[in-house]
């Protein structure tokens, strides 16, 4: 190395002083090259030039010896990896290789044994979401088979209460006609508070349903005169009325004795 700014080596300062041991020293070093022997300073001067200088015989037959040994090199390139390099044996050579070797054994194990974790892993967390989309179909199967029995069973039941309106109110009917039919032909029933108060009565306008009015039924059975109707679409069971109850008016008829 050199010193900042003078560019002066240690070689140089070895010279500028007349030590011979450490001119020896680095010379024989395996690092000192040529090129490093013939560094100029800033004033131009290689250590050789030192040693004429200091006209000291013993020091230029120093040089003049061991100068051709030196090694040819790039002056101030060489790092220390270089120089280590020049130094190391064989021995140390096949140690760093082992080494280097071992190193590398090291690592692709270490690589093996993490792509086998990962693939376990991955495995791992396949068979977790198969498992999770299989238990997911079986839940969505169940419920869809569970609203379609209850969609049966839904159809059944208002089937079954279809049918029952329908014959409630045929039952009704039936027994409209059978009154009717029961009284004397041509005669009508005695006009009484009683025989009023069978007459029915609707249940928007609460008036007794007489003739002239309309007589209107709903699913349930439930009565409308034909005022109140075009107001309610509805009957107060939430059943549609259907049509008039003609039954119930020739019931009315007879009880009052009109034709």
């Amino acid at each position: 190395s050199t010193t900042y700014g003078s560019r002066w080596t240690a070689l140089h300062y070895a010279c500028f002083r007349n030590n011979v041991e450490c001119i020896e020293l680095f010379l024989a070093h395996p690092a000192c090259t040529k090129q490093i022997v013939r560094m100029k300073n800033m004033r131009g001067s290689t250590a050789q030039m030192l040693a004429k200088k200091r006209d000291s015989s013993r020091l230029i037959e120093e040089f003049l010896e061991k100068t051709d040994n030196v090694q040819t090199g790039n002056v101030g390139h060489e790092n220390d990896e270089q120089a280590m390099l020049k130094i190391m044996t064989l021995t140390d050579f096949t140690d760093s290789i082992e080494r280097i070797e071992s190193v590398e054994s090291t690592l692709m194990q270490a690589k093996k044994s993490l792509e086998v974790e990962h693939k376990k892993e991955i495995e791992k967390l396949e068979e977790e979401h198969k498992t999770i989309i299989e238990q997911h179909k079986t839940k969505l199967n169940e419920t869809l088979e569970r609203h379609k029995k209850e969609n049966v069973k839904s159809s059944k039941d208002l089937a079954n209460t279809q049918n029952k309106k329908q014959a409630l109110h045929a039952e009704l009917q039936q027994k409209a006609i059978s009154f009717i039919s029961s009284s004397p032909a041509g005669k009508p029933l005695p006009s009484s508070n009683t025989s009023v108060s069978l007459i029915p009565e609707c249940h928007i306008c609460m008036e007794v349903m007489k003739p002239p009015l309309q007589i209107y039924t709903c699913d349930n059975g439930h009565l409308i005169c034909s005022t109140c109707k075009p107001r309610v679409n509805r009957c107060h069971c939430t059943a549609v009325y259907r049509g008039r109850a003609t039954a119930m008016e020739q019931m009315v008829r007879q009880i009052l004795g009109v034709a």
